[in-house]
């Protein structure tokens, strides 16, 4: 009992050693309601927008930094988009490396594209944006409809195996997929 109590206390002291000390009477910036502590984030407070909500915290965007080793994906293609693949080229690669600096090439013997940063890529998630925009593409949304996923930034491209759901065969799997 001896040893249990010894360890329990020693539980208690670690987690109070670790447990920041909050002093209510320490008020640096001289106001009494604690409005300036809200604005800077200090005390743990959370800040709330004029309706009441939690107001979305603004971070910096992380910039790519130079010197940096450069990152990449590799989008897979199904064989079935390879010939769209190569008839839509131009069009896929004209917004990745104009608009997002990136470089872009397809591998055909691997049958995949591969995306990486380049000196000129200024954001770090534009990778990732640029890598949605060709699984849109070979899922078989057509261009035009696959470009939003650039130009908007809350928007994502979710799909599914209809045979992972149900197990179907034949006809009965093509009509699944036509609904």
């Amino acid at each position: 009992r001896a040893s249990a109590a010894a360890a329990r206390d020693a539980r208690m002291a670690d987690r109070d050693a670790a447990a920041p000390e909050h002093d209510d009477d320490d008020d640096d910036a001289g106001d009494a309601d604690g409005d300036a502590d809200a604005e800077m984030g200090g005390g743990g407070k959370r800040t709330r927008a004029a309706d009441g909500s939690a107001a979305k915290p603004d971070f910096p965007r992380l910039k790519q930094q130079a010197g940096a080793a450069s990152e990449h994906r590799i989008v897979l293609v199904p064989p079935h988009r390879m010939t769209p693949l190569k008839q839509n080229w131009m069009a896929l690669y004209t917004p990745i490396v104009e608009q997002l600096k990136l470089d872009i090439r397809m591998n055909p013997r691997r049958r995949c594209v591969e995306l990486r940063t380049s000196a000129h890529t200024m954001e770090a998630e534009v990778l990732q944006k640029a890598a949605d925009f060709l699984k849109a593409f070979m899922l078989g949304f057509d261009v035009p409809d696959a470009l939003a996923l650039l130009r908007l930034d809350d928007l994502f491209v979710e799909s599914f195996d209809v045979t992972d759901v149900k197990l179907l065969h034949g006809d009965h799997l093509g009509r699944a997929v036509g609904r």
